[in-house]
């Protein structure tokens, strides 16, 4: 069953009252109904078509067909079946789950048809729209069904194909002619949403569920086969006395089931209604003939027609002893046959079960009749698990036989299977009880022990007791008739070996038997070759009991009754007038004797009818209170004496455990599922089904004693398997405030109990904020579920998980889950009342700070800074997410201005940063310079116009002053012309700059560098001096300084040229000459050859001798042209020299060596580079009261 999420309410409760598990629900709120919405939005067009799939039955194959039907073919009842939203069917499911859950304030809260159809029906709109379309076509529609979800119309074949594209064909299937449509039908897209499909759209037939009928007559004190009437089944050995049998009277089904105590109670289904669906009308004084004849008060019989009387057809056997056995067990009720016809496209059972739960003619609904999931497609499982749901929702108990066929429900009626392992669609939904079927094998092993020798005189019973049962299987398959051939002569070994004796085939190579299995194929495959694609998933409340298969789909049956048809001497008898002798039942000549699990499902729907007259309350689907009933008798230590095989008179059991037998049936080598044990065998064995101890696929929860499940059946209310709650992180247990922190929360049943528990799961926390306590809430999926939890506290706590329990399984608390949820950090924006602000003005700067959202709004302070000028404006508190300061112009900067926000954090958000804005201070004026930019060449000149313009007031030109920066690059002057007033008010003066050359620091000359001559080069200059003096002096006074100059050079012409020697020149002795020096070549290399001015330049020198392998040493100077730039010492041959004052424009750089004691010196060729000059100059304007204003003048030099 699919589950979906609920009101967070209900897990309060919880919190507030430890150990208030048990009423959980009370704290819900009790589900509002919400009205159908339209979904048919847009125009019906005929050319756009979707396809319904699933609704070709698998018999009309193209091999059977015969052509197609006549456009005249009258098609009848048709039914159409309309789907509910998504979010309409999650609520339906959890309603009719929460409906038997009795801890929810919708248990037993049942609806009424009307109110089904306005909550989880078609919209009234789009009903109309359909039936317009539909009449539009010719069809003739019928009024509305109250459920809102079927619309029923007629017409013909031809109007058939034009509306629904698709043609009925006659297709001859086992040498009977049917009709069926050939492919799958279309309608227009627009009606998708709303039309799911056909009931079905061929006439196949739904099977009555009851093996064929023999005459039987009470002779003397006992009951025998009818004279002339061949029998249906062999006898084994002369036990049964020849033709006697054992048949059953309803005063014997009521002691074998023990349903007399409760008839003499007065509980004997006074004041309650069972229905019956047939497709066939009845004779209504057969059911006075049998129930005066077996004692039972006078009938309370209804007959309903829903559309024209079918009269009596050959279903008409079903219908009588449907009629006639749901009133044997409740034989005060009121029993409602409700009879719809055949027609060309549904079956009368089909309509009859709508017309049934649409009117609410009942709170017991029973068919007794088959189809198996395979052939009722995809649309025909839907039809019936959507019917059947609409009926748990009104509180309908609704009945199906599960079938007569063993194992394979495909194939009753045949000697074999060769459909495989199949259910019943009509019984296998999760909505309704599957009724199987048991036998009394007993009867045959020692019928003395349980049957009287002579009947009742009035009630015609004989039955001592209850007597041990197994399952119904009239096949080769089963080992009971194996053993007892054998115990007859026979030499069959194995059950396998028994089918394919041709001697004993004609016996037992049947498929008749009770039925059950799993649901596989509610979903029809793609294609033929996968015909299956899915069952029903297992219901939650089909758990809690040993031996219920974890398949994961719906098993069937859910209880057993007798149902067997004579194997073993015990059948059912009825009263069908119309097959007797003579046209009159009579008990001494002729009754009708069969067996079919449409004996138990009926006898079944009687049995409740006297619950539901105990608690006086309709039940709804009561396979919820069934499987809890049964999983607490087989949890308990007395559950052995239950076996059917040991129970006692006088037992507490409720359920008899069926543990002899199986549903197997034999099956045609090499069908599906069919592989015979040895090799080249015709016939094998199908695997499934044998009994076994608690619940099993054969017999489901067993038989029952009615006395017992009536009298404890309000028990199941309060009762719940226990189970155990988990929590898990799915992946990381911390997270951000405001991120969704993932949990997997898992539900299991305590052992020995099974299943899959279903519902809603609450996640809560201890955390100390009060608001925390309910976090998040979400729905198993069997047994499991994935929570997000969003807007977790800021902190580290624990969260717990709380099932809310079920229908079937109670409410668990898990332990905590550590956790951590971090502070987050805000959203947020900074902004100003404007972007510009003028002297005197006020500016307003706001914050606007956001939270996660739905989450807690942030609080906290924010501080407002002018990071331009480094001081704080001021702060804001966060008040309605928005804090704010103003400022005046003063706390400005003239020009832009950079405001940043910080954020001071809270107890969920986390401090930070706001990004930036900027604002402008703007004087009372603007200053601009055109051209923007100048380029000036060395010795050069540029000029440009500075206008000043008044932001508001008149300026004066003699108020303002303009000026340069007072650092200005070395060799540009700066100049303004007087300023000019013009016509517009604004003022200009013309800037000119002049650029010296070179454009540098200041030089160092060659003559402050050179040391080595520098002595001689002070003597000629010191001579040179003095002659240009004598030539001045008159010519009579130039003779006596002439002579007297000529010494005193000459004394210092000696004094320089000695200065330099050692001393010894001036002792007499000779000096040796010095030593040849090695000849040496200098290299230079310039880096970068472009620099821009007052960037780095590196100049590095290589010095190689000219001969041997030695180092030069000593010293480079490095020049540019005749102008030293500095020197550096030689290392390893290589000096560097860098330097960031050279001028602008083309520099020729060379290196000298000035060599050693052992080197000669050299110099390198000239390298050349080329210094720019880019920068920019701020020209500010400023007048008499202290305002500003500044523009900058690109400057480039080349």
């Amino acid at each position: 069953m699919r589950h979906f999420a609920v009101s967070w309410s209900k897990f309060l409760l919880l919190l507030l009252l430890p150990g208030c598990l048990a009423t959980l629900g009370h704290a819900q709120n009790q589900t509002q109904p919400a009205l159908a919405t339209p979904r048919i939005n847009q125009a019906i067009d005929e050319s756009l078509l979707v396809t319904l799939k699933g609704s070709v039955h698998p018999l009309a194959t193209k091999a059977a067909d015969q052509g197609m039907a006549p456009d005249s073919l009258e098609l009848g009842r048709t039914i159409l079946m309309l789907k509910g939203s998504s979010t309409q069917q999650a609520a339906l499911n959890k309603l009719v789950d929460d409906q038997l859950n009795s801890r929810s304030p919708n248990y037993h809260a049942w609806l009424t048809p009307q109110q089904f159809g306005a909550q989880f029906g078609a919209a009234p709109q789009d009903i109309q729209k359909i039936t317009q379309w539909l009449t539009s076509h010719g069809f003739q529609v019928e009024a509305p069904m109250a459920g809102h979800n079927l619309i029923v119309f007629s017409g013909t074949h031809a109007q058939l194909k034009a509306a629904f594209h698709t043609e009925i064909h006659t297709y001859m299937v086992n040498g009977t002619s049917y009709l069926a449509n050939a492919t799958d039908p279309q309608i227009p897209a627009a009606l998708a949403s709303v039309v799911s499909g056909f009931s079905s759209l061929n006439n196949f037939p739904r099977y009555a569920q009851h093996s064929k009928p023999q005459l039987i007559r009470h002779s003397k004190s006992s009951w025998e086969i009818a004279p002339g009437t061949g029998k249906t089944q062999p006898q084994f050995t002369g036990t049964l006395q020849g033709q006697t049998v054992y048949a059953l009277a309803p005063y014997d089904l009521a002691t074998i089931y023990n349903v007399k105590p409760l008839w003499n109670a007065g509980i004997d289904g006074t004041g309650q209604t069972i229905a019956i669906v047939s497709d066939s009308n009845i004779n209504p004084a057969d059911d006075d003939y049998f129930r005066a004849t077996f004692g039972l008060p006078a009938k309370k019989l209804n007959v309903i027609n829903y559309g024209p009387d079918p009269g009596k057809n050959i279903d008409e056997d079903e219908a009588s002893l449907d009629v006639q056995w749901a009133g044997a067990v409740a034989k005060n009720a009121t029993i409602d046959l409700v009879v719809a016809g055949n027609t060309a496209t549904s079956g009368g059972i089909d309509g009859a079960a709508a017309y049934i739960i649409n009117n609410q003619l009942a709170t017991i609904l029973n068919v007794s009749y088959g189809a198996c999931e395979l052939r009722l497609g995809t649309a025909g499982n839907q039809y019936y698990n959507q019917i059947w749901e609409q009926a748990a929702a009104q509180g309908i108990t609704v009945l199906a036989a599960a079938g007569d066929s063993g194992s394979a429900s495909c194939d009753q009626n045949q000697p074999y299977a060769t459909s495989g392992l199949r259910v019943s669609g009509i019984a296998s939904t999760p909505y309704n009880v599957a009724v199987g079927g048991t036998d009394f094998h007993s009867t045959f092993v020692d019928p003395a022990k349980y049957w009287n020798a002579t009947n009742d005189p009035v009630t015609l019973a004989s039955v001592k007791s209850y007597l041990p049962e197994s399952t119904w299987n009239d096949s080769c398959a089963n080992p009971d008739i194996l053993t007892a051939l054998q115990n007859n002569g026979s030499t069959d070994a194995t059950t396998e070996a028994l089918c394919n004796d041709i001697n004993e085939q004609a016996n037992f190579l049947t498929t008749a038997g009770g039925s059950g299995g799993v649901s596989n194929c509610a979903i029809a495959g793609s294609d033929p070759s996968v015909p299956c694609a899915s069952g029903y998933p297992k219901p939650s409340w089909q758990s809690g009991v040993a031996g219920i298969p974890s398949d994961g789909v719906r098993d069937l049956p859910d209880i057993s009754l007798m149902a067997g048809n004579g194997l073993w001497g015990s059948l059912y008898v009825y009263c069908q007038s119309d097959v007797d002798p003579g046209g009159v039942c009579d008990v001494n000549n002729a009754l009708q004797g069969a067996g079919g699990t449409s004996f138990a499902s009926p006898v079944f729907a009687g049995i409740l009818a006297l619950v539901q007259q105990k608690t006086n309350a309709q039940q709804g689907n009561v396979n919820y209170v069934l499987y809890k009933l049964a999983a607490a008798q087989y949890a308990s230590s007395s559950a052995a004496s239950c076996a059917s095989d040991s129970a006692v008179a006088g037992n507490s059991c409720i359920f008899y455990d069926i543990t002899d037998g199986t549903i197997a049936v034999p099956c045609y080598n090499g069908s599906p599922n069919c592989t015979p044990a040895v090799a080249g065998d015709t016939i094998g064995i199908l695997p499934g089904y044998n009994t076994g101890v608690g619940y099993d696929v054969a017999t489901g929860l067993g038989s029952v004693n009615a006395y017992n499940l009536v009298q404890g059946w309000s028990s199941a209310t309060a009762t719940f398997l226990p189970t155990t709650t988990t929590i898990a992180a799915t992946n990381s247990s911390t997270v951000a405030y405001g991120s969704n922190l993932s949990v997997n929360v898992s539900v299991a049943p305590v052992a020995p109990a099974t299943g899959s528990p279903s519902g809603d799961v609450g996640i809560t926390s201890n955390s100390a904020t009060p608001s925390s306590i309910s976090v998040a809430e979400g729905t198993l999926s069997n047994g499991h579920g994935t929570i997000q939890a969003a807007l977790l506290p800021v902190g580290t706590y624990q969260l717990f998980a709380t099932y809310a329990g079920d229908a079937t399984f109670a409410p668990s608390h898990s332990t905590g889950l550590t956790v951590t949820i971090t502070k987050t950090s805000i959203s947020a924006a900074l902004t100003a009342t404007r972007k510009s602000v003028l002297p005197g003005q006020k500016v307003t700067f706001s914050v606007s700070a956001t939270g996660v959202t739905n989450g807690i709004v942030p609080t906290g302070t924010i501080i407002f800074t002018n990071s331009t000028t480094g001081v704080t404006l001021g702060s804001g508190n966060l008040a309605s997410s928005i804090a704010l300061v103003t400022v005046s112009a003063s706390q400005l900067q003239l020009g832009a201005n950079t405001i940043t926000a910080s954020y001071s954090g809270d107890a969920n958000y986390s401090p930070s940063t706001i990004p930036s804005l900027t604002i402008d201070l703007t004087g009372s004026f603007v200053t601009t310079i055109n051209p923007a930019s100048l380029t000036l060449s060395p010795n050069g000149t540029g000029s440009a116009v500075v206008t000043v313009t008044p932001s508001s007031t008149v300026l004066a030109q003699n108020s303002l002053t303009f000026t340069c920066p007072a650092t200005m690059p070395a060799g540009i002057a700066c100049s303004f012309s007087p300023a000019v007033v013009g016509s517009t008010g604004a003022v200009t003066s013309t800037l000119t700059l002049q650029l010296a050359a070179p454009l540098s620091t200041k030089p160092i000359s060659v003559a402050e560098v050179r040391s080595l001559h520098r002595g001689w080069i002070g003597a000629g200059f010191t001579g040179g001096m003095a002659g240009l003096m004598l030539l001045l002096l008159p010519r009579r006074r130039r003779l006596p300084l002439l002579s007297l100059s000529m010494i005193l050079f000459s004394a210092l012409l000696i004094t320089v040229g000695c200065s330099g020697g050692s001393g010894a020149a001036g002792s007499g002795q000779k000096t040796p000459p010095p030593p040849a020096l090695i000849a040496t070549t200098t290299t230079l290399a310039v880096t970068p050859t472009t620099p821009a001015l007052g960037t780095p330049a590196v100049f590095t020198a290589k010095v190689a001798p000219g001969s041997g392998s030695g180092s030069p040493s000593g010293t480079i100077t490095f020049s540019e042209g005749s102008t030293s730039l500095g020197t550096a010492t030689l290392a390893s041959g290589s000096a560097s020299f860098t330097t960031s004052s050279l001028p602008v424009g083309s520099q020729t750089i060379t290196a000298a060596y000035g060599g050693d004691a052992t080197y000669s010196g050299s110099s390198s060729a000239a390298s050349t580079l080329d210094v720019a000059f880019n920068g920019t100059i701020a020209v500010t304007a400023s007048d008499s009261v202290g305002d500003q204003s500044s523009a900058n003048l690109s400057v480039t030099v080349k």
